[in-house]
């Protein structure tokens, strides 16, 4: 008399289950981002903990393997643009693209208008990155310290150096997000960076327009002195020509 088994049906996960995979996998991360540890890590514990939950949910190893090999080659394209995308920026940073814009706006920065002019330049830096952290690191700095001597408030400035930037890399269709959103879910990125214009553009307007009004109230109590250091340099290390733009205006037509 033979014994036929019966093979266990894969249940759907429920929501504690679901809070048991992604919540420990958050903390783990957090913690190993605070204290300094490498961040394989806890990568290597989140995917150790997904393992577990589908093997106790019912699925094969055959099923796990096909179901991480999937999730991979949906992000195999995000990753390859990804690393398009960092060459391209050391790339634009040496041939001194992205030093033009900060040159070229370090032209036209005025202490009344200081707050709006610097929240334009971050945003175009995050634009034509995709990195708002980029810009926050190299302009956001200078500006932050120009800022200061103008006496601006240290939170106003990072407020508008912040808007700026997070604007930037929502708009910049090199955006890290945005090229993870496409490659997990699919579409268009012209339908998703219409989306998020319609978001963005209106919030962006407003804050450009609260950050014109408070410089004109805080005109009296401003310095009107910029330091001329950083164009300065700028123009012994590089080159500056209108031709530079010509990448820029390729990638977004």
């Amino acid at each position: 008399m033979s014994i036929k088994l019966e093979k266990k049906c894969p249940q759907a996960p429920s929501l504690l289950y679901a809070l048991g995979a992604v919540l420990p996998a958050l903390l783990a991360l957090v913690t190993a981002s605070l204290t300094g540890l490498p961040l394989q890590i806890p990568f290597l514990f989140a995917i150790f903990l997904a393992g577990f939950i589908g093997w106790r949910l019912g699925y094969s190893w055959s099923e796990v393997q096909a179901a991480a090999l999937k999730g991979m080659s949906q992000c195999s394209l995000a990753i390859f643009i990804l690393l398009l995308i960092g060459a391209s920026i050391g790339i634009w940073i040496s041939a001194g693209i992205i030093p033009a814009f900060i040159y070229y706006g370090f032209q036209w920065l005025s202490p009344k208008l200081f707050l709006l002019e610097a929240c334009l330049l971050t945003f175009l830096l995050a634009l034509i990155t995709g990195s708002d952290a980029g810009a926050f690191g190299t302009v956001g700095i200078a500006l932050l310290i120009m800022g200061q001597a103008l006496n601006l408030p240290a939170p106003m400035i990072g407020g508008a150096i912040t808007a700026g930037g997070v604007a930037g890399q929502l708009l910049s269709p090199l955006s890290d997000i945005t090229v993870l959103s496409l490659s997990a879910n699919g579409g268009r990125l012209s339908r998703l960076l219409q989306l998020l214009s319609g978001r963005v553009i209106p919030v962006f307007i407003l804050s450009l327009s609260f950050y014109a009004v408070y410089g004109m109230l805080k005109a009296s109590s401003m310095t009107t002195f910029l330091s001329p250091d950083l164009p300065a340099t700028l123009n012994k290390m590089f080159t500056f020509s209108p031709w530079l733009f010509l990448p820029v205006i390729i990638l977004f037509c």
